[in-house]
């Protein structure tokens, strides 16, 4: 009977465990002419900027067009529809990828953000292109 009640409270902490742990949600995907875009995961962290942290957004992107095309974080910002624009901080971690038809990869953007800021649209919208996708109210803080 212990031994139940014991595999039983294991079980319990498991899954509250991995509850906690995973409370990165898995965003709408988005297409343009050119790409399938889902954000799935993300993550504010600790910033050397004084007042400001880094949110870190890993990307699943997928060349859906019938050319190679590149994608890179400098494609993605942030606005807090206060006039406030959040671009990707220069870091060779970011997405900076070129993709054969059909092909998917992942990758990450790296963006330095006021401590305050809880939500924010994240918009799709390369220099080069008239391809664009928003993705409304993203809140990253808890």
């Amino acid at each position: 009977m212990k031994k139940i009640g014991l595999m039983i409270s294991l079980m319990i902490l498991l899954l509250t465990i991995a509850a906690c742990g995973n409370d990165q949600k898995t965003m709408e995907q988005k297409k343009t002419a050119s790409w399938q875009i889902t954000p799935t995961k993300m993550m504010v962290q600790d910033s050397s900027e004084k007042g400001n942290q880094e949110l870190v957004i890993s990307y699943k992107v997928k060349n859906i067009s019938k050319e190679n095309q590149g994608i890179v974080a400098a494609d993605f910002f942030l606005t807090d529809n206060d006039e406030h624009y959040f671009y990707a901080k220069g870091s060779l971690k970011n997405i900076n990828e070129v993709l054969k038809p059909g092909e998917e990869k992942e990758g990450k953007g790296y963006y330095i953000i006021p401590k305050d800021l809880e939500k924010a649209d994240l918009i799709y919208s390369p220099i080069n292109s008239k391809e664009k996708t928003t993705w409304k109210n993203v809140q990253f803080q808890n």
